[in-house]
């Protein structure tokens, strides 16, 4: 890939995943109503951009796109234990879910296998602005839907528009591997 639109995916990304990061724990530290996660998501937005446009993103980038994945189904699990109330032992649950998806990445060294570096980079992008367009454009636009606009009401269209990209982007990185290797 072209080192300039290298770097520039890596800027988006990182970008990204600091956004996830600052809005999530954000939320999950302060109290959601005084609205200092949307000041934390930014500033995490800001550094997640820097780091990918200085190249840092890609040595590891599973590692942060498996612990990503990781806070996102910790943060839902925790909401669903604890319901949605800053601190307390739902950041545990959050960190031992972060630890987890760190573990998985360097457990199945996934970084050195490139196929899945795509995979994972298509289920982040393909959930995150999936689920958003599904659940804000065709059900509360299109159809008219009036459902709460809460993380467990979207988690299910994040969730499978994540899954659906990955199953996709799998097959296609599997059918290039064929074609290189015949």
């Amino acid at each position: 890939m072209n080192d300039l639109r290298k770097k520039l995916l890596g800027g988006f990304c990182a970008a990204l995943i600091g956004f996830l990061w600052g809005w999530l724990l954000g939320w999950s530290l302060f109290n959601p109503n005084l609205d200092l996660w949307a000041l934390f998501a930014a500033i995490c937005a800001l550094v997640g951009l820097v780091i990918g446009l200085i190249g840092l993103f890609w040595k590891r980038s599973t590692e942060y796109l498996c612990a990503t994945f990781g806070l996102y189904l910790g943060f839902i699990i925790r909401t669903l234990l604890f319901g949605d109330t800053s601190r307390g032992l739902g950041l545990v649950v959050i960190a031992i879910a972060v630890i987890a998806g760190i573990w998985i990445a360097r457990r199945y060294q996934l970084q050195e296998k490139p196929g899945v570096t795509i995979v994972l980079l298509n289920v982040l992008l393909i959930g995150f602005f999936g689920g958003y367009l599904m659940d804000i454009l065709l059900l509360n636009i299109i159809l008219g839907s009036n459902r709460p606009h809460t993380v467990l009401a979207r988690a299910p269209l994040v969730i499978f528009c994540g899954l659906l990209g990955g199953l996709v982007s799998a097959r296609r990185v599997k059918q290039v591997e064929r074609t290189k290797n015949p």
